[in-house]
């Protein structure tokens, strides 16, 4: 992953705001690693599932939704459920 890898100034702006864990992620590779370590732990075998998925997630290869970049390997409880359907 290349050093910056925004190449727009809204897209920064966007992680710094909705997706950086303050105090955690320092680098938008952080939130790859945390996201990744994340989704990874349910996995039989959580190191070789995080290094996986941390490879797709490096240069934007596959994003997932808001919710799982945001609250993913946090520290509180939230659900990592991007779309809901009700019923009416």
């Amino acid at each position: 992953m290349q050093d910056d890898p925004f190449t727009n100034p809204v897209s920064r702006l966007i992680w710094e705001t909705k997706y950086r864990r303050r105090g955690v992620d320092r680098h938008v590779r952080d939130t790859w690693r945390r996201v990744a370590r994340a989704i990874a732990a349910v996995e039989p075998d959580p190191a070789t599932w995080s290094a996986r998925f941390s490879r797709l997630l490096d240069d934007f290869g596959y994003l997932p939704g808001g919710r799982i970049l945001a609250g993913a390997g946090v520290d509180r409880e939230v659900t990592l459920f991007n779309c809901f359907v009700m019923g009416v």
